[in-house]
């Protein structure tokens, strides 16, 4: 096999903007929902050090339901991204083009009156405990054990299609 290639020495490559220019990095909030324990403006460390603290983004917690045989159950949710960039906007979060592309790995939902979301199946066992035992000190992975904790059921995906 060859190749063809011109040898290019690094030189002839200038430095990324933001070296030449620190203004043009910097921390960036894409997820307006989100508030952040510490001025964003302080998390412009690359190398932070141990310790120091990292800020902390809390986001709105939605409270919904989820419909099941035994009737409905309640349904905790955050929303990170969204299809549709002018609801992406409304809500302050990140606009993803390729999300309705996500077909049926997306469960529904319908909006209700109140605006939380109404799943139509898909619940989260979260009484499991994760277990996670490495295996010898020659040979760490994989585990000898290894069981998972929350389980979702057939049903369940991150992923939901508001109707």
């Amino acid at each position: 096999m060859a190749s063809i290639g011109t040898k290019v020495d690094i030189s002839q490559f200038p430095p990324p903007d933001s070296l030449t220019n620190p203004d043009l990095a910097g921390p960036v909030q894409l997820l307006r929902s989100g508030k952040f324990d510490i001025p964003i403006e302080s998390l412009t460390g690359v190398n932070i050090p141990s310790g120091t603290p990292r800020g902390t983004v809390t986001l709105p917690l939605f409270k919904g339901a989820v419909k099941t045989p035994s009737g409905l159950k309640p349904a905790w949710y955050i929303i990170l991204d969204a299809g549709n960039q002018v609801e992406a906007e409304r809500l302050g979060v990140n606009f993803s083009k390729k999300l309705p592309n996500a077909g049926d790995a997306a469960r529904p939902a319908t909006r209700q009156a109140d605006g939380t979301f109404l799943f139509g199946s898909g619940i989260v066992d979260f009484s499991p405990n994760r277990v996670v035992v490495s295996g010898p000190e020659e040979r760490a992975f994989p585990p000898t054990t290894a069981q998972p904790g929350s389980v979702g059921d057939a049903d369940y995906s991150p992923l939901v299609r508001v109707d």
